[in-house]
């Protein structure tokens, strides 16, 4: 019988430096020369729409330094069945941890540390509903506090 331990921790580092864009466009001519809504005789599109129908943008963090750990345990064993076979059989078990990022500009989402919404009249108090985790680089927001259990 054999068995066995690995334990190991991913380093994931991503670059981005760039955002992503995108416009949604009725009709791409009509763009061009700067047609507004409305009708052709006043001078629009012929329709209630904008040429820009629809837009937004992506960013993120631009430098992210992940790390997540995981810990993976084998047994396995040898059977001879009969002279001519022998059956290897054996059990796998990985657990991969949840990834972090070690500036805290990243969050994910832990339910053992929700805090249910205050009443009103305590938020009309100024105590907040939000937390920054305790490794966030910069002085957080008014309405955040830092660290995952409440004050």
């Amino acid at each position: 019988m054999r068995l066995g331990p690995e334990i190991f921790q991913n380093r994931f580092h991503h670059v981005n430096r760039n955002t992503t864009g995108r416009m949604a466009l009725l009709s791409f001519p009509d763009f061009l020369i700067g047609l507004p809504a409305g009708p052709p005789g006043t001078g629009g599109n012929g329709t209630p729409f904008s040429n820009i129908c629809g837009s937004g943008v992506v960013a993120g963090v631009a430098d992210a330094a992940e790390r997540a750990t995981a810990e993976h345990l084998f047994v396995l064993d040898e059977w001879k069945a009969m002279r001519t076979l022998t059956l290897s059989l054996g059990f796998r078990v990985e657990v991969n941890g949840q990834q972090r990022e070690v500036h805290g500009r990243q969050s994910n989402f832990f339910p053992q540390f929700y805090v249910p919404p205050q009443p009103a009249a305590l938020r009309a108090r100024g105590l907040p509903d939000l937390f920054c985790p305790a490794s966030f680089p910069e002085t957080p927001p008014r309405d955040f506090r830092v660290g995952m259990q409440p004050c």
